[in-house]
């Protein structure tokens, strides 16, 4: 059982604030509050009180939740960081949210009736500095850096850092190749057009082998099995796993992409959950794509339009619109000819690529900067207001004791934590998204569009360098905490770069052919409009050779490396080997006379056990 804490906070606890989650229980009566409590420390939880916010602490040194771990066959004990800030936290979280047949304390933070307003992890108060002080001496992370930053932040996190440090260094070669094509070759060059495509295949194949091994250096190949199951999801029948044998619910895939394509998509938001997902993450990752796809629309459309419809087409469509009463549109031909030409679609391309990555740093970091420095401001101002409130009180006292100077010490440390509780109160929720679609959109620019302005590659490649730092900044100091999350890849990302890789070939393609020989001199729609059946049949061509070349470069890495597939299913057939193992030595635990060596110490005994074991 876990104990209640009805005194104020000591020094041992503000220091074991990394493995700790904060529950703001905002207008919640005592009657509420009092109910949390002994349920959380009838689940095993150590609870320390204050004000309006509970402050969790896994007990026995985090025995129960890495038993339960354990049994579900998440947990490494030969690896360290199965012990990790992050690892921890992320048990935590996830034992107190847990409904309460599956086991957990059955806290719905933020849902309605329930007290819990809010969830935060506060976290070592040293490390963000001393993170950043690494950073600073480095041109880019290496493996132990991610390793350490998947130990504090949980595996989303570094898995979107590793793939930033990936994409930096990907950037390297197709920059300094668009470097020599902007200076010595002509517009819309056929040598850049093919190598951009190439790089873009090149690099979402070799990442996905990064990503794995990251995955297995981490321990968490398998994190999907641990995905929380939705209880909303209807399945159509229960299947039985070929390899394992275990009954599996099923739910037909072409009913959800019916659903995802032909309802989903037109409402987004309201009805994503007719996709009827098995687990949280899958909906996520589908709220996700749509989320992505009008980012997509609202930032490439324009370009896309203008390179593939306004430009071609820009001397039939220029006259049709001065006929509909616009003004300003009735040009000459060769007004027209400079207003909508190859050039200006240049023009736009490096407008985006610059304006653009200023805008983002002001946005994510300088306004969040200034946010988080005011709020600390105006929090100390009020620190600083009681302090003197107080003192003023004790001055009035004629004798203090002992106890009462211990006890003005212990005030002074729960100030410093309600300082940094109210701070952290005062941030934004870090977003992944966000930063993920940033980089996803400097893809789709490089892949779709470079071919018009090849210094595009460069451009994203400084921008990102600086981008490593400034992430790292923003995540110390200008957002809240990531609360950490387990997962073996990044997400829906993968197949949205994979898509983005695709339709850039086939944009790179067309504006190629289109603008290669171009005559500013001759009306546009002469030169295309006779060609359109070429184009298509170009695109159709450029698409199968794309999915071609895909898998022959994949085929070529499993020829040099084992194929991923195999990887997996041989990481999925020992782990229902160990599971089996697990359930057997749990049968013999309960079938064991109960005396002689205390639970406690037999718990400690297995883990010990299942380290040697299974290494």
């Amino acid at each position: 059982m876990g104990s209640l804490v009805h005194r104020p906070l000591s020094q041992a606890v503000t220091q074991s604030l990394a493995q700790t989650a904060v529950l703001v229980c905002r207008g919640a009566s005592e009657e509420q509050t009092v109910a949390l409590v002994a349920r959380l420390c009838g689940r095993g939880l150590d609870v320390s009180l204050k004000k309006k916010i509970a402050l969790l602490v896994s007990a026995r040194r985090d025995a129960q939740l890495r038993i339960a771990a354990w049994l579900s066959g998440n947990n490494n004990n030969n690896n360290a960081s199965s012990n990790s800030d992050a690892a921890v936290l992320r048990r935590l979280v996830r034992f107190v949210t847990a409904p309460r047949p599956a086991g957990g304390c059955g806290v719905a933070v933020g849902a309605a009736g329930d007290c819990v307003g809010e969830l935060l992890v506060v976290g070592d108060a040293d490390w963000p500095q001393l993170w950043l002080n690494a950073l600073a001496n480095k041109l880019l992370l290496d493996r132990a850096d991610l390793s350490m930053i998947q130990r504090h932040l949980g595996d989303s996190v570094a898995f979107y850092f590793a793939f930033l440090n990936y994409f930096v260094l990907a950037l390297v070669p197709i920059s300094a190749l668009g470097v020599v094509c902007h200076l010595f070759l002509p517009q819309y060059s056929s040598l850049y057009a093919f190598a951009v495509s190439l790089w873009s295949i090149v690099f979402m194949v070799s990442w996905k082998r990064q990503e794995y091994l990251l995955a297995d250096a981490w321990s968490c190949t398998d994190a999907s099995i641990h995905a929380k199951k939705r209880s909303e999801f209807v399945p159509d029948r229960n299947i039985r796993d070929p390899l394992t044998g275990e009954i599996r619910f099923f739910f037909s895939p072409w009913k959800r992409w019916i659903v995802h394509f032909a309802l989903t998509f037109p409402h987004h938001f309201g009805i994503t959950r007719l996709d009827n997902a098995e687990y949280a993450d899958d909906h996520t990752a589908s709220l996700t794509r749509k989320s992505f796809i009008l980012t997509f629309l609202l930032t490439h459309l324009s370009l896309l339009l203008v390179g593939a419809v306004y430009i071609p087409l820009s001397d039939k469509i220029l006259p049709f619109l001065s006929a509909l009463g616009i003004p300003h549109l009735d040009l000459s031909l060769e007004t027209q000819a400079n207003l909508l030409s190859p050039a200006s679609l240049q023009e736009r391309v490096a407008y985006f690529c610059l304006t653009g990555q200023v805008v983002n740093q002001v946005v994510e970091v300088v306004i969040p900067a200034v946010t988080s420095w005011w709020s600390k401001r105006s929090i100390q101002k009020q620190i600083t207001k009681n302090a003197a409130v107080q003192k003023s009180n004790n001055e009035n006292s004629e004798h203090k004791n002992g106890w009462e100077k211990s006890n003005e010490d212990i005030e002074t440390i729960e100030q410093k934590l309600q300082k940094r509780i109210n701070h952290a109160l005062s941030l934004p929720v870090y977003s992944l998204y966000d930063d993920f679609a940033e980089l996803a959109n400097q893809f789709a620019l490089i892949s779709m569009f470079s071919v018009s302005w090849p210094l595009a590659p460069l451009c994203f490649l400084i921008n990102n360098f600086i981008e490593l730092r400034t992430d790292a900044f923003k995540i110390c100091t200008s957002v809240r905490r990531p609360i950490p999350h387990q997962a073996s890849n990044i997400g829906p990302w993968n197949s949205i770069f994979s898509f983005l890789s695709l339709f850039g070939t086939l944009s790179t393609t067309l504006l190629t052919s289109l603008y290669q020989n171009w005559d500013t001199k001759t009306p546009a729609s002469i030169q295309t409009i006779p060609n359109l059946s070429f184009y298509l049949l170009l695109l159709i061509a450029s698409e199968h050779i794309h999915i071609l070349a895909s898998r022959a470069i994949e085929a070529g890495f499993n020829a040099l490396f084992q194929p991923i597939q195999e990887q997996s299913e041989q990481s999925r057939e020992k782990r229902f080997q160990e599971w089996k193992a697990r359930e057997k030595m749990l049968k013999v635990m309960i079938e064991e006379e109960e005396g002689g060596v205390g639970m406690e110490e037999r718990v400690e005994q297995v883990l010990e056990i299942v380290g040697r074991v299974f290494p």
